[in-house]
């Protein structure tokens, strides 16, 4: 099948089974405006997430609603699903995009998720930053027992015992 063809056909089954094209940009618009944030542990959840902005990103611009998902309250609501470290980062870049004369779009949202997810999800550094492991090895600490100082300090020399 040609290629335009099956666009023409894709876009002709979907209009025939879930309506209009505002139903299918909504129903995108949703699936990743809504959810709970996630944790900074949680590298699959970002990687889904970074799936999900460029699925709905590309799905919109295809049926020409991209500008419904571009609006300020639409990133906000997905930028608040960002777990608190990549919030930050996103704020800082938005900041440098609005000071250039622009405005902060699903595109380039959907690039720095992607570049942070790839990052954590690292084969070799990608689990660098779980603490899964770093309190493998360590001992437990112990409470503070006066009574343990009380017995170091007893058994010590004192000042005056020192001098001959």
């Amino acid at each position: 099948m040609e290629p335009s063809l099956g666009y023409v056909t894709a876009r002709k089954l979907l209009k025939e089974r879930f309506g209009e094209p505002y139903v299918i940009a909504n129903a995108h618009i949703e699936q990743i405006t809504k959810g709970p944030p996630l944790k900074a542990s949680d590298r699959e959840g970002l990687l889904n997430l970074a799936d999900k902005l460029k699925d709905c990103e590309l799905t919109l611009q295809s049926i020409g609603y991209l500008e419904d998902l571009n609006t300020t309250d639409n990133l906000k609501q997905i930028t608040e699903r960002f777990p608190t470290h990549l919030k930050a980062r996103w704020l800082d870049i938005a900041r440098v995009i609005r000071n250039g004369g622009g405005k902060p779009n699903i595109g380039q949202m959907s690039q720095f998720i992607t570049e942070k997810a790839m990052a954590a999800n690292d084969p070799v550094f990608g689990d660098i930053m779980d603490n899964k492991d770093s309190t493998k090895n360590e001992k437990p600490r112990q409470k503070f027992r006066p009574e343990c100082l009380e017995r170091i300090l007893a058994s010590r020399p004192r000042f005056g015992d020192l001098q001959g």
